[in-house]
């Protein structure tokens, strides 16, 4: 069912381009029906059609779930889009007395550079890059996760005769970039707070059988 409605959507958005370019009833309606509208649309299909749910996706352990989000730029895009991803997948933002892990989450750094160059020596291709860095500690101040750079990037092709179409691409790119930022960043701590939780529970595993075999030789004697 999801191939079928991948397939589909991908189908109106292929159907809607090509008309768009060659129909004048298309082209004359295109300022009505942008391109990021129609992919908004198909996403919505496409999601839909596989039953997509954003909450709940990273299962983080239950004392994972109560963090403080530390940033020098606390209204910047991607703090607003971690904020707002995370909480959709269930965590809860707290003040600082009442988180149980402390997020530490730098600036967003853009790059842009040339891959390709063209025989008129102009650029024909750029590789876009995206970055940012996190950092987790416990409450205590504790590090959990050492400073770690977390990177996203994008191929976009040059069109000196298409500007506004090319500058309109580049900043989809750069929401999407930054959506994959997100995504990895809450992937980093699902891990994070699954192997921490692992060492926590083989610990009290460890203690647990001690103290057994400390009671056992104690009986014994």
């Amino acid at each position: 069912m999801a191939r079928s409605f991948v397939k589909n959507g991908l189908g109106m958005l292929i159907y809607w381009r090509v008309n768009s370019a060659s129909s004048p009833i298309f082209a004359s309606s295109r300022t009505h029906l942008g391109l990021p509208q129609v992919l908004v649309f198909v996403l919505a299909l496409v999601l839909g059609g596989c039953g997509f749910q954003l909450r709940g996706t990273i299962d983080l352990p239950p004392d994972w779930e109560d963090l403080h989000l530390r940033t020098a730029s606390p209204n910047s895009e991607l703090a607003r889009a971690l904020r707002d991803g995370a909480a959709r997948a269930g965590i809860r933002w707290q003040d600082l007395s009442d988180a149980n892990y402390i997020v530490f989450l730098g600036n967003e750094e853009f790059r842009r550079r040339n891959l390709t160059i063209a025989t008129n020596a102009r650029a024909a291709e750029f590789e876009l890059e995206m970055s940012t860095n996190m950092r987790v500690t416990d409450r205590e101040g504790n590090e959990l996760l050492p400073e770690t750079v977390v990177r996203s990037t994008q191929i976009i092709t040059n069109d000196p005769e298409n500007i506004a179409g090319k500058a309109e691409e580049a900043r989809l790119l750069r929401d999407e970039m930054r959506q994959l930022l997100v995504q990895e960043l809450l992937r980093k701590l699902r891990f994070l707070a699954e192997n921490s939780g692992a060492a926590t529970s083989r610990a009290a595993s460890s203690r647990a059988a001690s103290s057994r075999a400390a009671s056992s030789g104690a009986a014994s004697s």
